[in-house]
């Protein structure tokens, strides 16, 4: 068995946070963290906003993944919807990241932030909006529009406009 790649360092945000990717495949992305006293809110716990930081990151990162060297995929996101469960002071927050599918434009990831032992602390939903190079659209709007229906109960439909 090949031995797992090295932890891929973070840019920008992230990386201040001391989050470090830990799995890149297709469609799957853990990003990890070592909570420090800057991670923390008044009352000593994980503020909600680094929780949301890092499952966003981990969410997006699980729909770019492309193994052809040189090319590059990115994503912003359209929608995202966090529930705190629990949060933690000291220890790792893990965020574990699917994509769980999409169209041209558009796709969904799910994401649970745990603590080091397994914990659920946040699960999340976002909704991101991505283009895989080469394709490219050279000034013309193109409005994407998907039916979420199959990802929850309640049916979404989401409308994202992407100029180039």
């Amino acid at each position: 068995m090949p031995p797992a790649p090295a932890p891929r360092k973070l840019k920008g945000f992230m990386a201040d946070m001391g989050a470090v990717l830990t799995v890149w495949e297709p469609d799957r992305a853990v990003i990890e963290m070592t909570v420090g006293d800057r991670h923390l809110n008044a009352i000593d716990v994980v503020h909600g906003g680094v929780i949301a930081a890092l499952l966003d990151t981990a969410a997006a990162h699980a729909g770019i993944h492309c193994a052809v060297p040189g090319n590059v995929r990115q994503a912003m996101t359209v929608s995202m919807t966090v529930n705190l469960l629990g949060n933690l002071s000291a220890g790792t927050l893990v965020a574990d990241a699917r994509k769980l599918g999409g169209g041209k434009t558009i796709f969904v990831s799910s994401c649970d932030v745990t603590d080091g032992e397994g914990r659920l602390i946040a699960p999340g939903l976002p909704l991101r909006a991505g283009q895989s190079p080469p394709r490219r659209h050279c000034g013309k709007t193109v409005t994407a529009r998907t039916n979420l229906g199959a990802v929850s109960r309640k049916s979404l439909t989401v409308c994202h406009r992407i100029l180039c």
